[in-house]
């Protein structure tokens, strides 16, 4: 604030310039008009008068106008102080939020904070900046997009959440829910999106969900095993009869007695479902077991026009497994792979060894494919592509191999056809 001896500089000039100029032209105006000395005295002294009285009040109206400019400054540097706090605090929530933030003109990113980076994979937010938007969205959600944009631009609303995908760098896929407004950025206008990673969140929807179907088909599996044993155990004792007299008119019996037993087999595996078991692993050849489920499709292959054809790595080593399971998935992947050629083709089956501690076994069909979307929901309860499919034997299929501590891949594009790969440990505690 000005000091008072500042504040009077300018009333004194003022009454000290007046005074002179008054002084000055009253004399030379009393000697012209030859005015009595009282009669300039008095007009002398109006005029003083006045010039004191108005010094006077430009000194209170500049100290008054000066103590509102000075509360005006305060304020103005108040609110500076208020709006860069402001900032501040919003520079850091958006650098410390989890989510992504980013900031987007006509589709081009003009700022994305550090989070948002490495949800995509980079490591520095700059290398973002100026990419196309478009460049990490999954092209499934390009037009979604493009009609929120639209919709912003039409009437600056803020936009639900809504879920999308996303490609990272790496070229891996999130699941996110994305919210959108339409603000003004330097002066123009733009687009905020914030994007919350729901992958892992939908993972586990997905396992819940898969969970509980589980157990509905695990109480319907046990009711269902149990009333088909009564009848196959009939059927298995005439069998057994057969087999004791004279088969020669029969041959088939000993095979059809195998395949029996291998139905009480599957009940007992589908009956895990309900309730799991303890499964007893053995050493076994698995040429021989994947051999001889190509050995039972051999009929089936020639009446659908497909060849079967297997390719073994030499000196594999005995794998530690339970061989009917196995077979079963076996049965499963290339009964699913015929049902999939209705204009015949081939059947690759190959078997090697992926690395010190697993082999592998890859199934590769010439059929209908599979699209994208429906790959990651195989070995879901009752979920199925076939029309007259349950589900379940791929969800056996599954639940075989993880006991077995493998894993299964699959590969499929529409009209080429699909690949089934699965690695398992040559030792079951490997």
């Amino acid at each position: 604030m000005f000091s008072d001896l500042k504040l009077y500089k300018i009333p004194l000039l003022y009454v000290l310039l007046s005074s002179i100029y008054i002084l000055l032209s009253d004399k030379i105006v009393g000697e012209l008009l030859n005015l009595s000395t009282y009669t300039f005295l008095i007009h002398i002294t109006k005029a003083l008068l006045f010039t004191f009285i108005t010094g006077i009040i430009l000194y209170i109206v500049i100290r008054r106008d000066i103590a509102s400019l000075h509360l005006s400054k305060q304020a103005l540097e108040e609110k500076e102080r208020q709006l860069r706090e402001s900032e501040e605090l919003y520079r850091r929530l958006i650098e410390l939020s989890p989510d992504m933030i980013l900031l987007h003109q006509n589709g081009n990113c003009l700022f994305v904070n550090k989070s948002g980076a490495r949800m995509l994979g980079y490591e520095d937010p700059q290398e973002l900046i100026g990419n196309s938007l478009f460049d990490y969205i999954h092209p499934d959600y390009h037009e979604i997009v493009q009609q929120r944009i639209q919709k912003m631009t039409e009437e600056s609303a803020i936009l639900d959440p809504v879920e999308e995908k996303i490609i990272c760098k790496d070229g891996s896929v999130l699941n996110v829910d994305v919210a959108a407004t339409s603000i003004q950025y330097n002066n123009q206008s733009a687009f905020m999106v914030v994007i919350r990673d729901i992958t892992d969140k939908k993972k586990a929807e997905d396992a819940l969900r898969k969970a509980d179907t589980l157990s509905i088909a695990g109480s319907l599996a046990a009711g269902v095993a149990h009333e088909i044993r009564n009848p196959l155990t009939v059927l298995k004792g005439f069998i057994q009869l057969f087999n004791q007299e004279d088969h020669s008119h029969f041959p088939y019996s000993k095979i059809m007695l195998s395949e029996v037993d291998r139905i009480e087999t599957i009940i007992s595996d589908f009956l895990m479902l309900a309730k799991p078991q303890h499964v007893h692993f053995h050493k076994n050849c698995l040429q021989e077991i994947v051999q001889h489920t190509i050995n039972l499709f051999e009929t089936q292959a020639i009446m659908k026009k497909v060849q079967i054809i297997p390719n073994y790595e030499r000196d594999l080593p005995k794998v530690e497994c339970e061989a009917n399971q196995l077979k079963q998935v076996f049965i499963n992947i290339l009964k699913n792979a015929l049902e999939a050629m209705p204009d015949g083709g081939d059947i690759h089956v190959r078997l090697w060894r992926q690395d010190d501690n697993h082999v592998l076994i890859r199934f590769s069909d010439q059929g209908i494919g599979i699209p994208t979307e429906k790959i990651e929901k195989l070995g879901q309860p009752f979920y199925t592509t076939k029309e007259k499919g349950t589900g379940l034997g791929l969800m056996v299929s599954y639940n075989i191999i993880k006991n077995h501590k493998g894993t299964i891949q699959v590969y499929s594009e529409p009209g080429i056809g699909t690949t089934f790969d699965i690695l398992l440990p040559i030792l079951s505690h490997v």
